[in-house]
Formats: structure tokens, sequence, C-alpha cells
């Protein structure tokens, strides 16, 4: 996994960075409508190159990862975590996310 440097701007997240790591999964931390037009096509398109699933928050919103030490589950949530979100994330791990994140 990998968080794409500077909002996955043009120049960010170096195609030889991307062959050397090769991520399953690139997450990427810009806002909705930024007037930068982050994250870049250019950078979008190295993503694709090696094949990562690439993860936003301009789309899905706050992002949630998490590991059990042989996979990560990636999820998006908006204002908060809905109970679908709960039950995937919590049978994928030993403590409940939700109670973790103060959710009701």
């Amino acid at each position: 996994m990998l968080k794409a440097g500077h909002h996955g701007s043009r120049t960010s997240s170096s195609a030889a960075l991307l062959q050397a790591l090769r991520p399953d999964d690139v997450l990427i931390s810009a806002g909705f409508a930024n007037s930068f037009g982050h994250p870049h096509a250019q950078a979008l398109s190295r993503f694709a190159e090696v094949g990562s699933r690439v993860h936003a928050t301009l789309e899905a919103g706050t992002l949630t990862a998490v590991a059990d030490g042989d996979a990560w589950v990636v999820a998006g949530h908006r204002a908060r975590l809905d109970e679908d979100l709960c039950r995937m994330l919590a049978a994928f791990s030993d403590w409940s996310i939700c109670d973790w994140f103060g959710d009701d």
C-alpha cells in the first residue's frame, strides 16, 4: 500500500518508485473539486500502469485501511461508518473498528 505523494500531483509518485514498489493499493488524499485538479491524470495513469487500485478521498470520503498481517481492506466513508461497513470490517478484524471510531 502506498499513500500517494502530494495529493497525486503530476510529478508525485514517479514511475521508477511505482515500478520498484508495485503497490496493490494507492491512497490519495485530495479534496473534491479542488482548484489544482488533483489527482492528476498522469499520476493516475502511472498507478494504472503498475496495476494499483486507487482509493481517493475526493470520491470516497475518509479512507480506512485495516490489515490482518496478510491482507488489507480499504473502505471509504463520508461522515460516519455505516452498518454494512462496520460488519465488513468486523469480519476482517479481531477488534471493533466502529467502537474505535466512536460510532454509535
